[in-house]
């Protein structure tokens, strides 16, 4: 049996081990979670490279980091390149520090599969992509209809992935950017804690490219989004719609816990959730545990920053856009508070005055009508029409069970 591919995007603590192995007891699919995130930061620093050449651009940047593309539309720009490209392009970085930083990078997410890394190539990334599969397949004893993985960050690039495989489906896990920012701010390790800042922006751009690609042709029908809120709380129906979006029939065992086993030992897989609560089932209160928890400054400048995408998602807000802006001196200073503190990864300039300029600017309320501008501030012209008409995107997300709670615990705060 040849197998098909399957790749997903999400953003890191958004339940992207909890979905893989969900899938992955199916006896049709294998998906690894997060097990080699150097390989898109090596294609976007190839494609940096082609794009830079391309435009004759003396001072752009190449580095390895993934963008969030906001605010120039240079960087606009080369996200256009990338969604324009498929993955034909020659591996020109040095393979032995590919090698290695793959080998790392595994063994934190996929420590059976680390030592395969190693000798992990490829002369084009059509190639490199095709060996990483065959890295997962090892993980199984008979082929499966669907193999492949999913990492953080990397949505840009489904695009070329499609080009490239032509057959391949693409999965998107969202999952509320208030609850990720703060299990990410609460990691033990500090220099795993990223700007919040540059967080929310990635979080906005899975929104954008999302409804971008909802209207791409070469994506029809084949990317399915969904959200780990309906994952925790309605197991059964995501994974189904999940089964139904690969054609392959839902199996039972695939909702039970019990099943989810950490792969290369016999030991049940228990989450990874900085709450330290040992999973034992789809445990809702991993989903709202954040609101309990997180300051309101915090919750304010996380709204503030994503209020658009989140409305957009139809996760309830809690604070109102127009009041936070009047609130501006406080904004700025959580602002300056966060693009402050060190941060091993951040996406953004590091001008302070020129980050908070932009993002309240964004909130302008007058209607954008010239597209170099929309693209600045919204990336895609498909989202600022969602925006513009306070519509819906179509994820398939079905938050009211979510919503509520939250709701509750907003009124219980409120009687204190």
């Amino acid at each position: 049996m040849n197998s098909r591919y399957i790749f997903g995007a999400t953003l890191p603590r958004s339940g992207t081990k909890l979905y893989t192995h969900a899938l992955s007891v199916n006896k049709k699919i294998l998906v690894a979670p997060n097990p080699n995130v150097e390989l898109f930061r090596y294609l976007k620093k190839d494609y940096s490279k082609n794009f830079k050449k391309k435009r004759g651009l003396k001072n752009f940047k190449i580095n390895f980091m993934l963008e969030d593309y906001y605010g120039s539309n240079e960087k606009f720009d080369l996200l256009k390149y990338i969604l324009n490209s498929d993955l034909n392009i020659e591996f020109k970085e040095n393979l032995k520090e590919f090698q290695n930083k793959s080998f790392t990078r595994s063994k934190l997410e996929v420590g059976d599969l680390s030592k395969y890394m190693r000798k992990i190539s490829g002369s084009t990334y059509k190639e490199i992509f095709e060996n990483q599969i065959k890295i997962i397949q090892k993980r199984a004893k008979n082929s499966r209809e669907w193999v492949g993985f999913s990492e953080s960050w990397a949505i840009e690039f489904f695009p070329a992935i499609a080009r490239s495989f032509p057959k391949a489906k693409f999965l998107v896990c969202l999952r509320d950017p208030r609850a990720t920012i703060f299990a990410n701010q609460n990691v033990s390790k500090k220099s795993l804690r990223a700007q919040i800042l540059s967080y929310s922006r990635h979080f906005r751009k899975q929104i954008a490219l999302i409804s971008y690609y909802s209207k791409s042709k070469i994506l029809k029908n084949k990317v399915h989004v969904f959200c780990y809120e309906s994952l925790v709380f309605d197991p059964s129906k995501t994974i189904k719609r999940i089964c139904d979006f690969l054609n392959i029939k839902f199996d039972q065992k695939s909702i039970q816990v019990k099943n989810f086993y950490k792969y290369g030992t016999k030991k049940r897989w228990q989450g990874d959730s900085h709450t330290k609560i040992k999973l034992s089932n789809f445990n809702q209160t991993r989903t709202y545990f954040w609101k309990q928890k997180i300051d309101n400054d915090t919750l304010k400048y996380i709204e503030f920053l994503c209020y658009y995408e989140l409305k957009a998602c139809g996760y309830k807000l809690f604070f109102d856009l127009k009041k936070i802006l009047k609130e501006d001196k406080k904004i700025k200073t959580l602002f300056r508070n966060d693009l402050q503190r060190k941060a091993s990864w951040r996406s953004d300039s590091g001008d302070i005055k020129k980050e908070i300029k932009f993002e309240f600017l964004r909130h302008n309320q007058r209607k954008m009508s010239k597209i170099k501008e929309i693209e600045k501030y919204f990336l895609t012209k498909d989202f600022y029409n969602i925006k513009e008409k306070n519509n819906k995107i179509d994820t398939n997300i079905y938050l009211n069970s979510y919503n509520k709670i939250l709701n509750q615990i907003f009124k219980n705060e409120k009687l204190v």
